[in-house]
């Protein structure tokens, strides 16, 4: 007797999922769910990050962006100046802005990238140039 089930799920980002399974008996009756299962479904694709404002003082630059919240296994940020990754720490997935330094008489180029708990990482953002 075959006791698998399909559940088909359309998606691009991750999303979590709740299953309990009820048993159909012959004469109609239907038993308690089970045990709930909780899975979750990892990211195809991630989208853009949206770097929404730049704010520059004392040599200092603070990068602010937009990002969706609903993505279930999304893991945090990687922020990158000229396509290197700077030493961030751990952006997590509720920060939504950094500070860097700017060096004198440089220009940084910065982007951001989202990332999953599965390695998946976005596209970068646009970039923003800055200098000091």
């Amino acid at each position: 007797m075959d006791t698998s089930f399909l559940y088909r799920v359309d998606y691009h980002a991750s999303r979590e999922y709740r299953f309990a399974v009820k048993a159909l008996f012959h004469n109609g009756s239907i038993s308690p769910p089970g045990e709930t299962l909780n899975i979750t479904v990892p990211s195809l694709h991630l989208p853009k990050v949206k770097i929404t404002e730049v704010l520059k003082n004392n040599g200092r630059a603070t990068i602010i962006w937009s990002y969706p919240h609903d993505i279930a296994d999304l893991q945090g940020f990687l922020v990158y100046d000229n396509g290197n990754r700077i030493d961030t720490g751990s952006i997590n997935k509720v920060r939504r802005s950094f500070e860097v330094n700017i060096p004198e008489g440089r220009q940084m180029a910065l982007s951001v990238t989202a990332t999953t708990t599965s390695g998946l990482e976005s596209d970068p953002s646009l970039t923003y140039i800055i200098s000091r």
